[in-house]
This record gives C-alpha cells, sequence and structure tokens, in this order.
C-alpha cells in the first residue's frame, strides 16, 4: 500500500516542493531509491560517508526526480537527513 504525501508524486517520481525526510545508507553496491518507510524515503548511495561524498551522492541521485532546488535542512552528518524541495 502506498503512503500519501503530498511532496511526493509515486506514479512519475517526482519530488514535489516541501520538506523530505531521507534515510542513507552509505557504501551500498549501487545508487537506489529503496522505497518508503513511513514517511521517510530510504535511499542507497554508492559513495563512502567521508568528506560529504554520500551527501553529494544524495543529492545528485534525488535531482534526478525533480528539476527543483534540493538543499539540507539537518542532518549533514547523519544517516537521518532532513531536505526542503524548493
Amino acid at each position: 500500500m502506498a503512503v500519501e504525501c503530498p511532496w511526493y508524486n509515486m506514479r512519475s517520481l517526482e519530488l514535489n516542493p516541501g520538506k523530505l525526510k531521507v534515510l542513507v545508507k552509505p557504501n551500498a553496491k549501487s545508487d537506489e531509491v529503496l522505497g518508503w518507510e513511513g514517511d521517510v524515503l530510504k535511499v542507497a548511495v554508492s559513495a563512502p560517508a567521508v568528506d560529504n561524498k554520500a551527501n553529494i551522492a544524495v543529492l545528485k541521485l534525488l535531482k534526478k526526480f525533480s528539476k527543483k532546488r534540493i538543499s539540507f535542512i539537518s542532518g549533514l552528518k547523519s544517516r537521518k537527513k532532513l531536505l526542503l524541495v524548493q
């Protein structure tokens, strides 16, 4: 059952404006969106969690789904991140 979220359209994979909670798995085999866990989007990135490499990979991955500006609100040094989609 899909979770209804005002900032995410499951059919087109387009991120809509608003706050987005993300849980990141660094050092994965590939960069991919794993799905939803409640209201948190789970993503995996192949980049390590060193020198902001995983953070940059998260932004690049999510930019594939949105032309909108995406920035960090919090969680630069955590697996749990809060992003702002504008």
